[in-house]
C-alpha cells in the first residue's frame, strides 16, 4: 500500500521571480533511497511537484515497506505521462538513471524518461560556483547561499536508518521526518531556480547613476542601475576592481594609479608587448617589428592608464558591463 501525501507552494507569493523560468506542466522531481547503488538499493519516496499558473501542486508517494517499491514506481509511472520536462537537482545523474534501473528491477519501462526535456539545477550552479563563492555545490548549500530555510534536521543519508527502524515499527514521528525532508526538497528546488538570475550577469546592462563617479583619494567610486533582479547581494574582487551587485544596484571600486585609472582592454590576444620600448601595441600594429622583439600580454598587464575624467559615462558603462559579463 503506498502512502501519498499532499502540499502546495504558492510560487507568485513566495517566489516571484522565478515564475519567467516555468512553464505550465513543469514536474519538480525527487526521490529518496536506501543506499547509493540503484542496482541493489530500493527507492522508499518520490517527491513530485506540479507546476500551473502560479502554483506547484505537490504529490509524495510513499512506501511503507521496501516491497511496495514496484507499486511505488507504477503510481509514479501514472503520474508522470504527458509530462514535457522535469526539474530536478543532480536528476540527470542520480535521480532518473536511479529510477530506470529500478523500473526494469520491478518490470517497468521507464525509458521514456530519459527522453523528456530536463532542467537539472545542479548543472546551472556549477557554472556560477565560483562567481557567487560557493564552497559546496549541494543543495542545502545552495539553499543556505539564498536563505532558504529548511524545517528538517536530516539528510537523505541519515534518513536510511530512521526508515529501517520505520519498517520495523513504524512511528508517526518517523513517518512525519521522512515525508518532510522530502518535501523540502521538492519546495527548496522551486527556490533554487532563484539563483539562474546570476547567470543574466553575462547580458548585464548599466546605467551610471547621477552624481557618479566621484573620486575619493586614491579611489574612484562607481554607482549604477542594472537590468538585473538579484536575490541576494554579491561581492566581486576581481583584477580591474571590486563590485558589489545588489538587487538591480551595482557599485564599484577602482584604485587609481597618481590619479589615473588602469583602464583594461578586453582581449589581451589582441595584443603584444614590446620588449624594449615596455609598451603595449595592438596586433595590427605589432606585425611590422621582428617577432623576438615582441611577447604575449598577460591579462594582468592589458591596460593603459587614463584619466578618469577623460571617460564619459556611457563608456565607463560599458567598461563596468564588460568586465562583469566576463567575470559571469
Amino acid at each position: 500500500m503506498i502512502i501519498e501525501k499532499y502540499g502546495q507552494l504558492d510560487l507568485e507569493q513566495k517566489y516571484p521571480e522565478v515564475l519567467s523560468t516555468l512553464r505550465d506542466g513543469d514536474v519538480f522531481f525527487d526521490i529518496e533511497t536506501l543506499g547509493l547503488s540503484a542496482k541493489i538499493h530500493p527507492i522508499y519516496l518520490l517527491g513530485c511537484g506540479r507546476y500551473q499558473a502560479g502554483k506547484v501542486e505537490i504529490t509524495l508517494f510513499f512506501s511503507p515497506n521496501r516491497e511496495y517499491e514496484a507499486e511505488l514506481l507504477g503510481k509514479f509511472l501514472e503520474y508522470i505521462r504527458g509530462t514535457k520536462r522535469l526539474i530536478t537537482f543532480n536528476g540527470d545523474r542520480f535521480d532518473l538513471p536511479f529510477v530506470l534501473e529500478r523500473g526494469k528491477k520491478a518490470g517497468l519501462d521507464l525509458s521514456f524518461l530519459m527522453e523528456l526535456e530536463s532542467l537539472d539545477i545542479l548543472k546551472r550552479v556549477r557554472k556560477l560556483k565560483k562567481l557567487l563563492g560557493l564552497e559546496r555545490c549541494n543543495q542545502t548549500a545552495v539553499e543556505a547561499f539564498l536563505g532558504i530555510n529548511r524545517v528538517d534536521e536530516y539528510d537523505g543519508g541519515k534518513l536510511i536508518e530512521v526508515y529501517k527502524a520505520y519498517e520495523a515499527g513504524p512511528t508517526a514521528e518517523a513517518e512525519y521526518a521522512l515525508l518532510q525532508h522530502n518535501l523540502e526538497d521538492v519546495r527548496g528546488m522551486a527556490g533554487l531556480l532563484e539563483i539562474l538570475a546570476y547567470e543574466k550577469i553575462r547580458e548585464i546592462h548599466i546605467e551610471i547613476l547621477d552624481g557618479s563617479p566621484k573620486i575619493e583619494g586614491d579611489t574612484l567610486h562607481i554607482c549604477g542601475q542594472t537590468n538585473l533582479s538579484l536575490p541576494r547581494k554579491i561581492t566581486l574582487h576581481l583584477e580591474e576592481g571590486h563590485f558589489c551587485l545588489d538587487g538591480s544596484r551595482v557599485s564599484a571600486v577602482f584604485f587609481l594609479e597618481e590619479g589615473k585609472l588602469r583602464y583594461y582592454y578586453p582581449d589581451p590576444r589582441e595584443y603584444r608587448y614590446h620588449i624594449e620600448e615596455e609598451i603595449l601595441l595592438p596586433k595590427a600594429l605589432a606585425r611590422s617589428i621582428p617577432k623576438e622583439k615582441l611577447r604575449k600580454v598577460e591579462k594582468e598587464e592589458c591596460y593603459t592608464l587614463v584619466a578618469p575624467e577623460q571617460i564619459g559615462a556611457g563608456k565607463l558603462a560599458s567598461y563596468m558591463e564588460g568586465i562583469l559579463q566576463a567575470a559571469g
